[in-house]
């Protein structure tokens, strides 16, 4: 038995995968988003106490400058 298949139904069918394909290579062609999502800070304690930070940033200064004889 023989079965005949539309011409119609297979222009669309084909204009749909055509369709996706081209979708994918139009996304897949602008690259990646780099700027979604929420930024991560590793700041963490100048975060929480940007004073006592500071303070252990100059502490820690002039412990190297001592033990390098400057």
């Amino acid at each position: 038995m023989k079965t005949q298949v539309n011409p119609f139904i297979v222009g669309i069918v084909l204009a749909v995968i055509l369709l996706a394909v081209g979708f994918f290579f139009w996304k897949g062609g602008q690259g990646v988003n780099g700027g979604s999502g929420k930024l991560q800070s590793n700041l963490g304690s100048a975060e929480k106490d940007p004073v006592k930070f500071q303070q252990g940033i100059a502490e820690s200064l002039k412990r190297d400058k001592e033990q390098h004889g400057q």
